[in-house]
């Protein structure tokens, strides 16, 4: 069966930066498993598995507008550290705050100093051209479940 909008896909990947270094892998354990078409993961990657078939392995390169998105620098913000909560005061802490319609952004401390926190709001892997190693495990038609 191939993969198409409605169908659930199950896979094995891998990803990689551009350099060839590892970020994530689940080879060996549990497939990651999705809709085809309800955009339940990265955009680029749902578009090229589309029309492969059960069984097929491929290598996807996403450049980051189909990946994780282009990095933004007016995402980074310098605010007065005291506005953090305490267990936010330090390098690497996420914090949450809302955009300017109400949706929930999160943020990553990058630096504390002179009393001010340097807040990254883009994702961790924007600006990144990202390297997928797909493995179609299956492919199932709506309704069914399970790895065939």
């Amino acid at each position: 069966m191939k993969v198409s909008n409605g169908k659930t896909v199950f896979i094995e990947y891998t990803m990689f930066h551009e350099n060839g270094e590892r970020i994530s892998t689940n080879t060996g354990s549990e497939p990651l498993s999705f809709v085809q078409g309800q955009h339940e993961i990265i955009q680029g990657l749902e578009q090229s598995l589309d029309g492969l078939e059960s069984g097929a392995s491929t290598t996807v390169l996403l450049p980051p507008e189909d990946a994780y998105g282009i990095f933004y620098p007016e995402d980074i913000m310098t605010i007065p550290i005291a506005q953090l909560p305490d267990d936010a005061r330090v390098v690497g802490a996420v914090v949450e705050t809302r955009d300017s319609e109400n949706q929930i952004m999160a943020g990553i401390v990058q630096n504390t100093d002179n009393g001010n926190a340097t807040i990254n709001f883009n994702h961790p892997l924007a600006g990144k051209t990202i390297r997928f190693d797909i493995k179609i495990l299956s492919v199932t038609a709506e309704g069914e479940t399970g790895i065939a």
